[in-house]
């Protein structure tokens, strides 16, 4: 048992070594930052090399929920047949919708500059949700207008 101690002992101070007077170079300092538990802060979200600017850069958008309610005043009444409503989702910075109405996508690429927005319309009723940082770096943002509430997931797309 003493034998192994003193192989060890020996075998550490051999491992840590001692210094020629010279210093090591600094270790590079590693961000922590992962997408599901950012540390970023600011105008920065948590990117592939670390934290990276979260404006002027290409998202994917998707709708993830939409809570509506059927039947609502008057619209559908007692008809079977009354389907969910759709929900249309435009982006501020272009003039057709970029989810939900005919012919579009289910996934659409937008570039968020600062101040961008997102507006879903669902029936007769509409709600902005302003695309910030904190929303992009969650990569979840939600509507909420009376008894409709829908959510948007955002996905960063490499530089």
């Amino acid at each position: 048992m003493t034998a192994r101690i003193t192989i060890l002992f020996l075998f550490v101070v051999f491992a840590h070594g001692c210094t020629d007077g010279v210093d090591d170079p600094a270790p590079e300092t590693e961000i922590l930052c992962r997408p599901t538990q950012s540390v970023c802060l600011a105008d920065t979200i948590c990117g592939q090399s670390g934290c990276e600017p979260a404006f002027d850069r290409t998202y994917r958008v998707r709708m993830s929920a939409l809570r509506a309610p059927v039947k609502r005043n008057g619209e559908c009444p007692d008809d079977r047949n009354c389907v969910a409503p759709r929900a249309v989702v435009y982006f501020s910075e272009l003039d057709e919708p970029i989810l939900g109405a005919p012919g579009s996508p289910s996934v659409a690429e937008i570039v968020v500059t600062e101040g961008s927005s997102l507006v879903v319309d669902v029936r007769s009723g509409d709600c902005a949700v302003a695309l910030t940082p904190a929303g992009l770096r969650s990569g979840e943002v939600e509507c909420r207008d009376g008894t409709v509430s829908a959510s948007l997931s955002l996905t960063a797309l490499p530089f």
